[in-house]
């Protein structure tokens, strides 16, 4: 494992060796399939440590993606030290965030649309993870 700071950003090159400490492939990472929380709070704990940063495993824009065949590049942000003031306006931007999360995440054959032909399938996703799908997202579902 390779991890190294560029500014508030921790950078980890897993390989297939470091992946099967947790029982995972380099194939089901790619997947975005879920796996042991234990992986991300090792990767901050020794990220802490080495460079005394302090992370929030639930807003570190964590990135997972493929790199090469036998490896996984992960990055997280550090904790910000801006407070913010909760209100509507942001609780409703978060559950947007989640809900086209799920699209930008999720390979294509992963997302039931009803029975839809190939290419109307493909141009509704793409949609719903552009600034479009956020307004349909609002109002399909937050929207009284």
């Amino acid at each position: 494992m390779r991890m190294r700071r560029t500014d508030e950003l921790i950078e980890v090159l897993m390989s297939l060796s470091d992946l099967e400490k947790y029982n995972l492939t380099v194939e089901h990472m790619a997947q975005h399939r879920p796996f042991p929380a234990k992986l991300i709070e090792d990767l901050i704990d020794k990220a802490s440590t080495e460079y005394g940063m302090e992370f929030d495993i639930d807003d570190c824009s964590l990135q997972i993606e493929r790199y090469g065949e036998m490896n996984i590049y992960i990055s997280f942000k550090e904790k910000s030290n801006v407070i913010y003031l909760e209100n509507d306006y942001i609780e409703n931007e978060r559950i947007i965030d989640g809900i086209q999360g799920i699209y930008k995440e999720l390979p294509d054959e992963s997302i039931y649309c009803e029975i839809m032909a190939v290419e109307e399938k493909k141009k509704y996703l793409e949609l719903m993870r552009s600034e479009t799908g956020r307004e349909i997202i609002r109002r399909e579902f937050l929207e009284k």
